[in-house]
């Protein structure tokens, strides 16, 4: 069965990513506060994109944290029903699946030019609500215990179709995510194109260096990859780029609050996420000496606090 083990962080980052971090200049005049920002005529309908890849990355990360579709297939596989006798003990859980699936279907109904997207969220929706359809009627049934009155028939007979269901949303949930990451992707890059082209020099390396943060974290999809030697030599290639735009993002920051009056400071938030992505890179540096998941998780939470930080920018 599949494992969806992505970075809960890196999947909210996506949202978070394309919003704030920006809206200030090197010199944190709040009278260029929107340079960068998408032009007037097409405000309107950039937002709406924006606001609605950012509903759909929440519910995506709904359906994949504790309680989502992954651990609740797993749970329900590992029971093995269809060795199963009425007299033993059966437990599933329907989990959380039911709140993904409703944040999913509120991003689709959502206005917003996002055809790929969307066409993606309709197979993974549709999926789900087969899963749905049949699970939350088993999970009654076995909750019951209604399985030893019919010998655990309806279980055996349902058994193989609710794994299909399963893996069937499992790889829909896979390909949402890679349309999810594209769809983030475009619309970060031309964000960046933007910022750059204003010369927000803060709002630009903060976003960049959120963006080259997850594409470190991306080269751990899975606990198994932290024991891969090789996964390391691109993530140091990824960490020295990192590095290198930390210190210039230092250097910026110091420029702008020497350039700045004393009551239009640049927004501090820029030089948390700085301090985080520094410890994140710490951790990384724990993570590849000791190979153990447990470092990985350091890792991202440490990423997590630098989405949080540029979240509150201004």
């Amino acid at each position: 069965m599949h494992t969806t083990t992505r970075s809960i962080a890196a999947l909210s980052a996506m949202a978070l990513l394309l919003a704030g971090c920006g809206k200030g200049t090197t010199t944190g005049n709040s009278s260029t506060a929107a340079a960068g920002e998408a032009t007037p005529a097409g405000a309107d309908a950039d937002r709406q994109v924006g606001t609605k890849i950012s509903a759909y990355t929440e519910g995506y990360n709904k359906l994949i944290e504790t309680f989502g579709l992954t651990e609740t297939a797993r749970r329900y596989m590992d029971e093995k029903i269809a060795g199963k006798s009425p007299t033993d003990s059966i437990s599933i859980t329907d989990g959380w699946v039911d709140q993904a699936l409703a944040k999913l279907k509120a991003a689709r109904a959502m206005p917003g030019a996002t055809p790929a997207l969307d066409r993606s969220a309709d197979a993974l929706i549709a999926a789900l609500d087969k899963v749905m359809a049949r699970l939350g009627p088993l999970n009654t049934y076995y909750d019951s215990k209604a399985y030893k009155d019919d010998a655990l028939a309806r279980g055996k007979r349902e058994d193989p179709l609710m794994v299909a269901e399963f893996r069937a949303a499992l790889a829909e949930a896979d390909r949402f995510d890679t349309a999810l990451s594209a769809a983030r992707r475009a619309r970060l890059d031309g964000e960046l194109s933007r910022l750059k082209a204003a010369g927000n020099t803060l709002g630009y390396n903060t976003k960049l260096e959120l963006k080259q943060a997850e594409d470190l974290l991306a080269l751990f999809p899975d606990p198994a990859a932290v024991k891969n030697p090789a996964t390391y030599g691109r993530a140091d290639a990824i960490v020295a780029s990192l590095e290198k735009l930390l210190a210039e993002q230092r250097t910026a920051y110091d420029a702008a609050k020497a350039k700045a009056a004393p009551t239009d400071q640049p927004d501090s938030g820029h030089s948390s996420v700085v301090d985080n992505l520094t410890s994140m890179i710490g951790d990384y540096r724990d993570l590849r000496q000791s190979k153990d998941p447990d470092d990985l998780n350091d890792v991202i939470e440490e990423f997590n606090r630098a989405i949080d930080s540029a979240n509150n920018i201004d």
